[in-house]
């Protein structure tokens, strides 16, 4: 879908943007569940300015847990990928990066990540993987990056945060 770009140039203007790409722009190139995710996004921004101070860390923690944590990406250029074939040892598929990178630990390896892959101290010395105990791994990381996230915060927006992403926590199967 489309993607709200930041909030430097105000409510105001954002929200007129959003709304041109609503009704003109997205409506030729994007289907309904882009449509929806747009509006979804336009009502985030503007109920932002809404918000009390403790509000906004919440949607900031869970915008950067969503975005920074949750979606495996490329170590290089944060690319974010939904799957892959095969192979542990990856390579970006953005045709700017080409990164070789490392499935189980996201290590950027240069070029070519199956020297790492078949040592990573994540992995299980083999190239090739089960993707479940794969999946094991990355909720491993990502509960060791959430709570070294939220720890740094009051116990009353942690558990707010935790509130919030609880059915994203359970999509993955991710016990915090």
């Amino acid at each position: 879908g489309a993607g709200v770009r930041g909030l430097s140039q105000g409510r105001e203007g954002l929200r007129r943007r959003l709304q041109v790409e609503t009704e003109g722009e997205v409506r030729s190139r994007a289907g309904d569940d882009d449509r929806a995710d747009l509006l979804v996004r336009v009502e985030a921004v503007e109920g932002l300015g809404q918000l009390d101070e403790e509000g906004r860390q919440v949607y900031s923690l869970v915008k950067q847990i969503r975005e920074e944590i949750m979606n495996p990406q490329c170590p290089r250029c944060r690319t974010v990928f939904i799957d892959f074939e095969g192979c542990f040892a990856l390579t970006c598929g953005n045709k700017d990066c080409g990164a070789g990178f490392c499935a189980w630990c996201f290590q950027d390896c240069g070029d070519d990540a199956h020297r790492h892959v078949a040592v990573c101290p994540r992995g299980n010395r083999n190239v090739y993987g089960d993707v479940r105990a794969l999946q094991d791994v990355w909720n491993a990381m990502r509960r060791e990056k959430i709570n070294a996230l939220l720890n740094r915060h009051p116990q009353n927006i942690r558990q707010k945060v935790i509130r919030d992403m609880q059915r994203d926590f359970d999509d993955l199967h991710l016990r915090l």
